[in-house]
């Protein structure tokens, strides 16, 4: 998988895990009325699998390197 900016995936996580959360939330709170609760927690268990797996990805990305050497080269230009 290629390098994903940090940023971007700090916020494909709060997504995912909030989105997830408020799944779980909604489909337990909803009258079993029909089986579409059961579906709302479903995919908001995925989504908590999904934004554990992008958490999982943002904590173990290794730092930028290049970021040392294109400060240089601007500094290098003054």
């Amino acid at each position: 998988m290629r390098k994903i900016p940090k940023k971007r995936l700090r916020i494909i996580m709060i997504v995912f895990l909030s989105t997830g959360a408020w799944g779980i939330i909604l489909g337990m709170i909803l009258p079993l009325t029909s089986s579409f609760p059961m579906y709302i927690t479903i995919l908001g268990v995925t989504q908590l699998g999904l934004g554990g797996f992008f958490g999982w990805k943002y904590l173990t990305q290794e730092s930028d390197d290049n970021d040392d050497s294109k400060r240089q080269r601007r500094r290098r230009r003054r």
